[in-house]
């Protein structure tokens, strides 16, 4: 078959889609990446198909010219926000299987008017697809009420994440950290993804000689403008490719956001033996039990998660039996498990073609 798989972002694409792209071509699939910059696979093949780009009307027609002269048997369109124009030229074209692949409901972290815009545009993403794939039971629970057609590949996963033991054992497990505590949180600089409370956190701690926190997704510049505040034991790396260098020397990974799907930065933490820290919130819930293999906070208290780490601070939370733990939910999340599942899908396309 030929595949085509667009997504806006070259970055996330290479994360995501990218292992995706190399399992269709080791069966013989003519697959690529198309993003709305440059990415590694395709250099050279990018389209700008922003709602909001001034040029989206002139990439648009190459990107339909692009479609007629590949003739691809399936489109995947990946993200909820930009999935749009590339669905409705895979329609003018008529791609035999268009489908789009949902990472996360926008518009589930807004209210008002952005709210509403982001709901009618997810009933245009389905409206213009054969059907969804998405990334927790949650999230297909909300799609199927717009348009009953959303699946779930394997366990939610979008591409599995490699769970090799050597990779798992490069970290030893440490009930006394030797210098400082070190907390990670991995995400946009956005109010959804709970930044609020990460703030209230910092400040709690700011005075502190054992805690240290490394936060990914924006630079220190960028989270200065929002907190006004400089913070002695906090370092931001903007955005990171691949953070396992970093969470191999974290020992605690916060994420309190508002909304997620199935967040893989929870996925991340657990392979490099981070003890979780979430917002009790559907898609995260259904991956971290309270207690078990991590800790879900009510209400996403900022008290509740300062409570926790004092807990750590004072060795009166079973550490390891929870990394243990840990790691028995990650391998539900194996890559070689997924893309046997996702094999087993691309076998049933194409029989339909």
């Amino acid at each position: 078959m030929r595949i085509i798989h667009v997504h806006p972002s070259s970055r996330m694409g290479n994360i995501f889609v990218k292992p995706l792209i190399d399992f269709e071509k080791s069966v013989g699939h003519k697959s690529q990446l198309i993003s709305f910059n440059r990415n590694s696979l395709n250099q050279n093949i990018f389209f700008d198909l922003r709602l909001t780009s001034p040029r989206m009307l002139i990439d648009a027609f190459r990107f339909l010219v692009f479609l007629k002269k590949q003739k691809p048997d399936m489109i995947f369109c990946h993200n909820s926000a930009q999935a749009l124009i590339p669905l409705i030229i895979s329609n003018i074209i008529k791609v035999k299987k268009i489908i789009y692949f949902n990472h996360g409901i926008t518009y589930l972290g807004y209210s008002g008017l952005l709210k509403y815009l982001f709901f009618q545009l997810e009933k245009s993403n389905a409206f213009f697809s054969d059907f969804t794939i998405t990334v927790s039971p949650y999230m297909k629970k909300i799609l199927d009420k717009i348009k009953p057609n959303s699946k779930i590949i394997y366990n939610g996963s979008a591409c599995g994440i490699k769970t090799e033991k050597t990779a798992i054992n490069e970290k030893k497990l440490e009930k006394f950290p030797k210098k400082h505590i070190v907390i990670s949180f991995i995400g946009r600089l956005h109010i959804r993804k709970g930044i609020i409370v990460l703030k209230k956190i910092l400040d709690h701690f700011n005075n502190s000689d054992k805690i240290k926190f490394q936060f990914f997704g924006f630079t220190e510049s960028e989270f200065f403008n929002f907190s006004k505040k400089k913070y002695r034991n906090l370092k931001c790396f903007g955005f990171v490719n691949d953070v396992s260098f970093y969470l191999k020397e974290s020992n605690i990974l916060i994420l309190p956001s508002l909304h997620e799907g199935l967040p893989y930065s929870l996925l991340e933490g657990m392979l490099y033996h981070n003890l979780i820290m979430v917002n009790n919130v559907d898609g995260m819930n259904n991956l971290i039990k309270n207690g078990y293999n991590g800790f879900i906070i009510n209400n996403n208290n900022y008290q509740t998660y300062i409570s926790l780490i004092n807990d750590y601070i004072n060795n009166k939370i079973d550490y390891e039996t929870i990394l243990q733990n840990s790691f028995k939910v990650l391998k539900k999340y194996d890559r070689s498990k997924f893309i046997r599942h996702y094999s087993k899908f691309l076998n049933k396309m194409e029989k339909t073609l």
